[in-house]
């Protein structure tokens, strides 16, 4: 699989969160998130910080919601305010 391949990195990362391999899906959104052009930038943004969460990096998660909230063109902004505000 080539690194830059972003499709093949996001479907990755996502499996590897279903299997409960947090670290593999934190190392494969991070990926993702280089090339902030990709499809599944935003969607790689929102589901890094569920990853880091469930692998104990409870402060990282935090502020990866924190950038998302912060960011207006994020489809996720408003659903990163409320994860801030039930979580944190």
């Amino acid at each position: 699989m080539k690194p830059e391949n972003d499709t093949a990195n996001y479907f990755k990362a996502v499996i590897a969160y279903d299997l409960k391999k947090f670290d593999v899906a934190n190392e494969d959104f991070k990926k993702v998130m280089t090339n902030k052009q990709s499809s599944f930038y935003y969607d790689a943004e929102f589901r890094l910080g569920f990853s880091l969460l469930k692998s104990g990096k409870k402060e990282e998660a935090k502020l990866q919601f924190e950038k998302i909230k912060s960011n207006s063109e994020s489809p996720y902004s408003s659903e990163a305010t409320t994860i801030l505000k039930e979580l944190f």
